[in-house]
């Protein structure tokens, strides 16, 4: 049994099958009411999950493909949920149907060069009529840090400013809108963001502090003047 307990005093307990070591139910509580969360699971010969019950009392099961990955998983609405992996594991298709018909299905496209995800296709489906519409794209500098995203509309690029130790400290949306940050040891000391009204752009900005250990203590709003607001 593994016990985990938040600061608000909740935990979950994880009991587990002292025989195979495989979780067995999971239960929330906070010493005066008890949840259950999942139990009743059951596994494959290789230990992967075949079902399990929700709180709710639903069943969710699980089928593997050859090469025993969860690649279907059955909702307790009777709604499958089907994946194709690549040799990487990497998801290249995803189908969710009901019954015999289809609802809806994905498509990820990865780069030859960086084997990044560059595309996400997605079909329209109606009635026996499909249609297909890039859902995201995705644009990588040379050392595989992300540096674009465009959504389903072809003007919609957000585009991202990557810092020498691949954090992203700028990021520009479809909108014009800017927003930055300052990092000091891999935390932000400072962020600002700059929106596009209709006769000027609004800036807002933050001033963080951190204690020795990290943790965050004071946070000072930034007016437009650039000097720490007013309390």
């Amino acid at each position: 049994m593994k016990k985990i307990t938040s600061p608000s005093g909740v935990s979950r307990i994880d009991e587990y099958d002292l025989a195979t070591g495989y979780l067995k139910s999971q239960t929330l509580t906070d010493g005066k009411q008890t949840q259950i969360l999942n139990s009743g699971y059951q596994y494959y010969p290789g230990g992967k999950i075949k079902s399990y019950v929700d709180q709710f009392g639903g069943t969710y099961t699980y089928d593997l493909d050859g090469f025993g990955r969860a690649v279907t998983v059955t909702n307790p609405r009777g709604v499958k949920t089907q994946k194709s992996l690549d040799g990487l594991d990497r998801e290249t298709a995803r189908i969710t149907s009901f019954g015999n018909k289809a609802l809806s299905r994905e498509e990820f496209v990865y780069s030859k060069e960086q084997q990044k995800l560059e595309v996400e296709k997605v079909w329209q489906i109606s009635g026996n009529q499909s249609k297909v519409l890039e859902k995201s794209r995705y644009l990588y500098d040379a050392a595989g840090n992300l540096i674009g995203k465009r959504g389903v509309r072809k003007d919609s690029w957000q585009y991202f400013l990557i810092d020498g130790c691949g954090n992203t400290v700028a990021a520009v949306d479809p909108e014009g809108d800017i927003s930055v940050k300052l990092l000091r040891f891999g935390k932000p000391v400072y962020t600002a963001s700059f929106m596009k009204g209709k006769n000027q752009t609004l800036f807002t900005g933050m001033l963080l502090a951190y204690d020795f250990a990290g943790r965050l203590i004071k946070n000072t709003p930034v007016n437009s003047n650039k000097k720490p607001a007013d309390a």
